[in-house]
């Protein structure tokens, strides 16, 4: 990734936390924004639920929150498991009552490059993220169109689903003005 990509912005330090599956974790997301307090809780391969089953646990040893970015449900849906909104609901009630005045932000899912998630099945599931969002007075951050526009291909890994560095690029940089509000 290119060290461009890191900039230090002045201003207040925030306690955030990314949490979420291995879209989280691959990424550096302390060193692109050192000027704040950043957890990443990304976990590889886990689903919605099991991200709800462990909410207990990262609440209790990460008290402090002004921000969390979700990203949930990829997973799920490589596993052609698209009923995740019931349990994504939690998540968010969950995160919420948990950080009691943190601003929650819900990633949208991304495009994939395997053959059988299509872009529908994405693009109605982000319709529902969307509607939690605002329903429970989250975030939507619509990074699948910034990927969209950017190129599926350049900003997926080779595998079709995991994130390169063009993508965390694209990702991080959105993010950016919102972190450094």
């Amino acid at each position: 990734m290119p060290e461009d990509c890191y900039n230090v912005q002045v201003g207040d330090s925030r306690d955030i936390i990314f949490i979420g599956d291995s879209l989280i974790e691959w990424f550096d997301w302390p060193r692109r924004f050192p000027a704040h307090k950043v957890q990443n809780l990304g976990i590889s391969g886990e689903t919605v639920e099991m991200l709800l089953d462990r909410l207990c646990y990262v609440v209790e040893k990460h008290p402090r929150a002004d921000m969390v970015f979700l990203m949930t449900g990829i997973n799920n849906v490589a596993m052609e498991d698209t009923g995740i909104i019931s349990a994504y609901k939690r998540v968010v009630k969950e995160l919420s009552e948990g950080y009691p005045g943190a601003d929650i932000h819900l990633t949208s899912l991304l495009p994939t490059l395997l053959p059988w998630i299509t872009d529908k099945t994405i693009t109605n599931l982000n319709a529902l993220i969307a509607e939690i969002a605002e329903d429970t007075g989250a975030h939507y951050d619509d990074i699948y169109s910034l990927f969209k526009e950017k190129g599926v291909r350049d900003t997926l890994s080779e595998d079709g689903i995991h994130i390169s560095p063009t993508g965390y690029s694209v990702w991080s940089d959105a993010l950016e003005p919102i972190i450094n509000a």
